[in-house]
């Protein structure tokens, strides 16, 4: 369980620190690294026999639906044509 919870504490933390540099116009590439860190998080939860629970599975799709909003949210991101614009 202690992987777990340091997995879950690694990905919420990466979550608050993509939201403030999504929030700054010229922290486009770190933006962009705290996506790819919390992508390789999430990845963990898509694996078959992975360890974790069904809670922390939950818990890292959560965190990779808000990371993925705030991508979508980013102005100078989606300006510079790095992501598409979402169609939900």
């Amino acid at each position: 369980m202690k992987l777990e919870q340091t997995i879950l504490s690694i990905a919420k933390q990466r979550l608050i620190e993509l939201e403030s540099y999504a929030k700054a116009p010229l922290e486009l590439d770190n933006v962009i690294n705290r996506f790819f860190e919390l992508s390789g998080l999430v990845e963990l939860a898509n694996f078959a026999d992975n360890g974790l629970s069904n809670n922390a599975i939950i818990e890292l799709k959560e965190i990779n639906k808000k990371s993925i909003e705030i991508l979508h949210q980013n102005k100078t991101l989606r300006d510079s044509k790095k992501i598409k614009p979402s169609r939900g």
